[in-house]
């Protein structure tokens, strides 16, 4: 079990990002994000803003992240649930 209690939300220059406006600016912003699944950049942008991906984009981005090697190997279904896990506490 994943203690989403003990996981550090806040990205640093060392770590992987750990928010999905982190996550958008590591593929070079919300344009090139956006490309990845084929929507607008205001999508991308709306992403970013409300700090929430949709799970159905989710596939896509793992395998744009495979595209682009091992400095991308951070970017799991694991990674983006827990960017989301904030969130869905303080929804509760």
């Amino acid at each position: 079990m994943i203690n989403i209690n003990a996981v550090d939300t806040e990205s640093t220059e060392t770590d992987s990002p750990t928010t999905v406006s982190a996550l958008i600016d590591a593929f070079g912003g919300t344009g090139a994000f956006a490309h990845i699944f084929a929507k607008g950049q205001s999508t991308a942008g709306e992403m970013k803003r409300s700090g929430a991906i949709k799970p159905k984009y989710w596939p896509s981005i793992i395998a744009a992240a495979r595209e682009r090697g091992p400095d991308f190997d951070w970017v799991t279904s694991e990674a983006l649930m827990l960017m989301h896990a904030p969130r869905m506490e303080s929804a509760q």
